[in-house]
């Protein structure tokens, strides 16, 4: 025997909207998506906690879905619990022989003690730009104590982590996205 349930939304017991199904069968669920994404504005020259981050005011792009990742003086804090994907991705630029720059996520879990979690290291940028990669998970369990920065370490002399002040073109963004309930 098989049984089928025809509903159009499933709610909370306090009326807020949980699920809904379209005529179509496509799925919404309200609420269950976040992400949210910065940009560096200006060039980063200091061996230091990246604070130049930024969203956006150009209306073709998507900087928060759901309810957004906060910023303030280079430290980010995360709107609920789960575990959040941290995509970094940048430029570095050398007017020299630049084998030392290492940009950094820092994560810490009380709110104070920050650890290098993942990096990205310059190589060798011999006069010229080299771009750069990072991913890594962190499981959010506490919003009050679990927050995220980006560093850059051992910088060379005229040398800098690059932004841009036209969001679109910033050679240097972060993407927060939340992927599943904290573990």
């Amino acid at each position: 025997m098989t049984s089928v349930i025809k509903v159009d939304n499933i709610q909370n017991s306090t009326g807020t909207a949980a699920l809904s199904i379209d005529s179509s069968g496509r799925v919404t669920m309200a609420n269950s998506v976040f992400m949210t994404r910065f940009y560096l504005a200006s060039h980063h020259t200091t061996n230091a906690v990246v604070t130049g981050w930024t969203g956006t005011n150009h209306s073709v792009e998507i900087m928060n879905i759901g309810t957004a990742v906060t910023h303030s003086s280079g430290n980010f804090t995360f709107p609920i619990t789960g575990i959040w994907r941290v995509i970094l991705q940048g430029r570095i630029n050398s007017p020299g022989n630049d084998t030392t720059t290492a940009v950094y996520i820092n994560i810490t879990t009380d709110n104070s003690t920050y650890t290098r979690m993942m990096y990205a290291g310059a190589g060798d940028v011999d006069s010229g730009t080299l771009g750069f990669f990072i991913q890594n998970y962190i499981n959010v369990d506490n919003v009050t104590n679990v927050k995220a920065q980006i560093e850059v370490g051992s910088i060379a002399n005229g040398s800098s982590l690059m932004g841009q002040s036209n969001g679109p073109i910033s050679p240097t963004q972060v993407v927060f996205e939340r992927i599943t309930d904290s573990q």
